[in-house]
Parts: C-alpha cells; structure tokens; sequence
C-alpha cells in the first residue's frame, strides 16, 4: 500500500506489514536504505527501516541481514518473511488484489514469452512463493519465469476452476468437473504429483467457485438451493448456507469466500430471483465450525466480496428490473453493519465484478455498469473517477490488478491495459486481439501473466 507521511503527501513507498515478537505493529518501507527512518507521525507506528523484495528488484538494496528488521525504540522483529506473490485469485484471502511486487511500467514491446494450450485458459493464474506460474486449460501447467516447464503437466478433463497455491504447506489444488456432475478438488504437491482428492456434490446443477486459501485452510462454494459452503484443512466442516433460494431456476452460486483479517469467512450468496421472493444476502461464518456469527439481506446477482483493510466488507449488483438496470455498491463493518456512503443517485452505482482495494487501504476499482461489450471501471474514496470501454472495440473483462506502487492493470477484449489510480487514464494499451480472462497475475520477477480465451498465456516484462 501507499502511505501518507507527515507533509500530507502520498509517498510512493512499498508498505509490508508484520508484527513484532512483542507483538508491536511493524512497518517495512521500500525506499529507505537499512537504518533509515521517515518522518512519519510520532507515535503511528513502532518503526520502520528497510527494505523487501520490491526494493531489491529495484534499487538493488540488500535486505538486513538475517532477515531481522530493527524496531524504533530497540528490540528486532524475527525473521522477515517475504509477501505471498499471487497464491490465489485476487491474491490473498481477503482477495484485495494488491500484488507487493511491480508490474511493467512503460509499453512492452512484445511479450516475454507465450504458451499455447488446447483449450481456453480457465479461472485465475496462480505464481508460488518459488516464482512459478500454475494455471489450467486442458492440462494443469506449472511453467518457469523463463517459461520452461517447472514439472510435466497434467491433463485434465473438464477444469472447473483455476488453481491456488498453498505456499504453507507446499500443495497446489484445482477443481474438475465430474460426468455425473459432482466436482474434484484435487491436492497436488508442487511438482504436480497427486497427493489426494475429495468429491464434492453439486445440488441442482450448481457451479464451484474459485479455491481461496488461508493458513493452510481451502474454502470454497458448490451447487445451489442450497449453496454450500466448505473447508478443508486443520477445521474441516460444510455449511448449507443460501437455503431460501426455493425451486430451480437458471442461475448458479459462483461467488468465493472471501477471509477476514481476523479468519472470519464472508459469504455472498446470489438469489436468482428478485430479492422478494428469494432473499439473499452475506453471511459472516465462524471458521472453526462454520456457524454464522453475522448476516445482511442483500439483494440478486451480487458480486464477491472483497475485505479492505478496516476488516470492511465490499461488493455490489447489477440488475434488469423489467424497465432499466438498477445497481449498488456497499460497504460493511466486520459485524456486518452497512456503512455505505451513496456517490450517486439511488440505483446508479451498478457493480458487476468484484472491488480491487487501492493504495489507502479502503478505497476501490471495480468494473461498473456491464451491458453487452459496453463496460466501465469505477473508481470511489480517495480518487473519484468513472471511465468507459470503447463499447465496440474494448470491454474490461477481468478484475483490476494493482501493484506495489499502485499503478493500475486490467485484462480486455483486445489484451492488457495499464491505468492511471488518479484519474483511470490510459497510461498504456498492450493489444493481442484476444479476449484476456485471467486477472492479470504479477509475480516476484516483475513478470506479469495474463491467460486468454484462446488458450494462450503471455508473459510481459519491463
């Protein structure tokens, strides 16, 4: 994240957070040799000297040695432990999609490297705390910076979700889909060899959703009426959770869990009826049994959750009333409570994708009003600002990727595009002419991945 230092100023400096064996908050700054501090307001943090992986990449600085990082006043930290690259989608259990490393900068002039599969590239990518690349499409992949292959792949039937890393305990799990319609949710160890496999049902023909990953715990969602929420890992449970969604209907319960700071787990079901007859809503659950501590009525066709740094809850809608579109997005304390600030008129703030949280921690970008190949991207808190696909010839079609000096990047119908986090103004346009649907996925090397509808993955570089 970004931090405001003393001057009111936004400084531009990579921001890790950790604690201290004495459990005092710690800050690690990019851009401060070992030793340095800033002028930071007294008595806001413990203290603050170093360096990480970004600063390395970029000024060279070697880190402190041992990895221990010194605290203002005496003491040390333990052992630095470097930032997850991008286990997951939205890369981390809140699913912020906050990378700690740096995207391209400037235009490429071409790709890295590009690696053609079979089938179209399903889900989000995945980048282990080694730097290597996990995706699917017909086979499951696991490719080298260098795009080399990290281990043989393997095929696949029917992928039902993209991968996502346990960088914990060393295994990679993905979902498949089965002939009789239930799923697979398989265990990989690193290298791709099989460890183990669990059956998950599939009531009324229902979806799963994406694979979140917290402290060596999987969560996920299957089927519909009801949706049902699982874990899998040290507390092991199942949750029907969506029940009043009554009788079929052609609609599915895809939304992932998103986890709290605290482990709580966030549930948005999606009632595909109106909200009178089929209530939905988001549900806050106990990750040790999966009782839910919490919950607001929502409304139909609502987006993923996202969890900013106030343990604050974001997500949205779009949807057709019979007439005109209507649409929200919302914002709920960690008990669930409604917070939201209105930026526009009531039924004017449509959501179709989920929030990506920006450099202060609590504002968003998300994609906005969707009909056809029209899109926009929405931009609310620190900076305000609404900007339009070129309707015919662009659409954002991925969640928005910021990396650790905020810079802005996002997947389209025509390639990959870097924005401006002030004003959503085009700093560059990568075209492929393919649709890119991966979350654009930046790793530990400054390469960025996109997976596109073709079934190509291109890898970009400074």
């Amino acid at each position: 994240m970004l931090i405001d230092q003393a001057d009111g100023q936004t400084d531009s400096y990579f921001v890790d957070a950790m604690t201290s064996t004495s459990g005092r908050q710690l800050i690690v700054l990019g851009g401060l040799s070992f030793g340095q501090t800033t002028d930071l307001p007294a008595g806001s943090h413990d203290m603050i000297i170093t360096d990480t992986q970004v600063h390395s990449v970029t000024t060279g600085i070697t880190p402190p040695p041992n990895g221990v990082v010194l605290l203002k006043g005496g003491g040390t930290s333990g052992p630095y432990s470097a930032p997850s690259i991008w286990p997951m989608q939205g890369q981390n259990p809140q699913k912020t999609s906050d990378s700690p490393y740096l995207g391209p900068q400037s235009l490429p002039t071409s790709p890295k490297w590009k690696i053609s599969t079979g089938a179209p590239v399903v889900g989000d990518l995945a980048v282990s705390q080694e730097g290597v690349l996990y995706f699917a499409s017909d086979a499951l992949y696991a490719i080298n910076p260098d795009g080399t292959a990290f281990a043989a792949k393997v095929p696949l039937g029917s992928a039902a979700t993209g991968p996502s890393v346990d960088d914990v305990n060393g295994y990679v799990y993905l979902a498949t889909n089965n002939p009789d319609g239930t799923f697979t949710v398989s265990r990989y160890a690193k290298n791709l060899s099989s460890v183990s496999t669990l059956i998950v049902p599939n009531s009324y023909s229902g979806h799963i959703s994406p694979l979140i990953l917290s402290n060596g715990t999987l969560y996920f969602t299957a089927g519909r009426f009801p949706a049902t929420v699982y874990s899998v890992g040290p507390s092991t449970w199942s949750s029907p959770l969506c029940p009043g969604e009554g009788s079929p209907q052609p609609a599915s319960i895809d939304n992932a869990p998103a986890v709290g700071t605290d482990g709580s787990v966030f549930v948005m079901c999606e009632a595909p009826v109106t909200i009178e007859t089929a209530p939905s809503g988001l549900y806050k659950l106990d990750p040790s049994n999966g009782q839910v501590l919490a919950s607001s009525l929502y409304t139909r066709t609502a987006t993923e959750p996202t969890v900013d740094s106030k343990s604050h809850v974001h997500a949205g809608y779009q949807v057709f009333g019979g007439a005109a579109y209507c649409g929200a997005y919302d914002e709920w304390d960690s008990s669930l409570n409604l917070v939201t600030v209105p930026h526009g008129p009531p039924c004017s703030e449509y959501t179709s994708g989920r929030a990506t949280v920006m450099p202060d921690g609590n504002s968003t970008v998300r994609r906005g009003y969707t009909y056809g190949t029209d899109t926009t991207l929405v931009a609310i808190g620190q900076y305000n600002w609404t900007i339009e696909g070129y309707q015919a010839t662009l659409s954002y079609l991925t969640a928005v990727t910021m990396d650790a000096l905020g810079r802005l990047y996002v997947g389209t119908s025509t390639g990959v595009e870097q924005l401006s986090p002030k004003d959503g103004s085009v700093v560059w346009n990568y075209v492929l002419q393919e649709q890119v649907t991966t979350q654009p996925a930046i790793s530990n090397t400054q390469n960025m991945y996109i997976g596109t509808a073709n079934g190509n993955i291109y890898a970009f570089a400074p």
